[in-house]
């Protein structure tokens, strides 16, 4: 599952950028072509139609867990702002985004306006989906963000003509960026350079699975501050279902006395070394991080929570696959297995309660001592746990939380510090 969540972060947004127009804070939204609006109403709208209020505009795909996870929230912040906010989602078209959204939009009730469009996405520069686009009364761009950056305070900023944290930009940027993210004045006389900022929408996301060199590079951006810790400790960015760390380690870095480390900010590291003696790339990364955030690090054993899953014993046969072709389908509101291990099943499981951003992520372990290939199909909102637990339940797998003893990286601040 870490690949897949790797892939749909970077894929989702994997087109070529050559020829596109980046969204720079300041200037219009560079597409101005008309769309049809398909919800609530049917109707044709480009963006200058809604220069009467505050636009956020979601730019959005048929794999953005995210974006279908948030659509409740937008709609009610699109109710309560009404007189001073509009809301648009652009969808990139696809075979299976307008169903799955209206499967949405039955079960919440939204009344979000929504355009299904594939011109714009090849027209503008998006570095991951969903993007939220922030464009003033003016009809110029306020700030560029993922949904983590939608809070009462910068909705509050926005609406009210204040600067947003994340309006900057950054120009330049391609996906050359180790070097590009290093000074690029000439330096032939260095040993090894390390380089630490915070990252924005701006700039592209980089998020290899191992801490490792690349010739003579590393380069990660994009990640949250624990995520910056996992490399370091670790040395693996991020892990799930399917990895031997799941289970085995706890995600996320604790606190001293076990409260979640936690930072809304994303970062980029880099560094590079010159000539034959490659240094240890973890103790640099650790020294970079306790130099700057003045955290020391230790890791422990404890007992942490976990997700069991389990098939109710009678069952177990109904599961059994007829031995069809393989298949492994599923949208946001659907999952259809045909011929494959339960170990998928489970890796869609974990896939769909996977939060990233509240830190409440929590290990889903196979215990269902099933050995053989299943088929399993149905229908339901995947990304509400209870729908989705209750529709599991229904074929007869049970998901419950228990506890085991697993590795967990402690952080102690050595000093009164707050994260930067």
């Amino acid at each position: 599952m870490q690949r897949l969540l790797l892939w749909t972060l970077l894929l989702a947004s994997g087109y070529t950028y050559a020829q596109k127009m980046p969204l720079v804070v300041g200037e219009s939204f560079p597409y101005q072509e008309s769309f049809i609006i398909s919800y609530p109403e049917r109707q044709v709208k480009s963006i200058e139609n809604y220069k009467d209020k505050h636009l956020l505009l979601v730019l959005f795909g048929s794999e953005c867990i995210q974006n279908f996870k948030y659509l409740p929230t937008l709609d009610s912040l699109s109710k309560n702002k009404k007189d001073q906010l509009n809301v648009l989602h652009i969808g990139r078209k696809d075979h299976k985004i307008e169903e799955m959204y209206h499967k949405y939009q039955r079960y919440f009730n939204l009344q979000l306006e929504v355009a299904f469009d594939s011109l714009c996405f090849l027209k503008v520069k998006v570095y991951g989906l969903p993007t939220y686009v922030w464009i003033g009364q003016d009809g110029k761009i306020k700030g560029v963000s993922a949904p983590s950056e939608l809070t009462s305070e910068n909705v509050s900023r926005f609406l009210s003509g204040k600067t947003l944290p994340f309006g900057s930009i950054t120009e330049g940027l391609t996906y050359n960026t180790s070097s590009e993210l290093f000074n690029k004045k000439t330096d032939s006389n260095y040993l090894f350079r390390t380089k630490l900022g915070i990252w924005n929408n701006t700039m592209p996301y980089n998020y290899p699975v191992k801490l490792a060199f690349d010739s003579s590079n590393f380069h990660v951006s994009g990640v949250f501050l624990e995520g910056l810790y996992r490399y370091a400790y670790f040395g693996t960015g991020f892990w799930d279902h399917g990895d031997s760390l799941n289970g085995k380690v706890w995600l996320y870095p604790l606190l001293k006395g076990d409260s979640v480390f936690f930072s809304q900010q994303k970062y980029y590291f880099s560094a590079s070394y010159a000539g034959s003696n490659q240094p240890d790339l973890k103790s640099l990364l650790k020294s970079n991080l306790e130099d700057y955030f003045g955290y020391t690090g230790e890791i422990v054993r404890k007992s942490m929570p976990y997700y069991s899953v389990t098939v109710i014993p009678d069952k177990i046969e109904t599961l059994r696959t007829k031995g069809e072709k393989k298949v492994w389908r599923n949208n946001h509101a659907r999952i259809y297995l045909r011929n494959v291990p339960i170990d998928l099943l489970i890796e869609r499981i974990a896939y769909y309660n996977y939060t990233g951003d509240s830190r409440e992520d929590i290990p889903f372990i196979n215990e269902t001592g099933v050995n053989f290939n299943v088929d399993v199909s149905f229908e339901a909102i995947l990304t509400v746990r209870d729908e989705f637990f209750a529709a599991l339940r229904e074929i007869g797998i049970i998901v419950e939380l228990k506890s085991r003893i697993m590795d967990v990286l402690i952080l102690t601040p050595k000093k009164s510090i707050a994260i930067r």
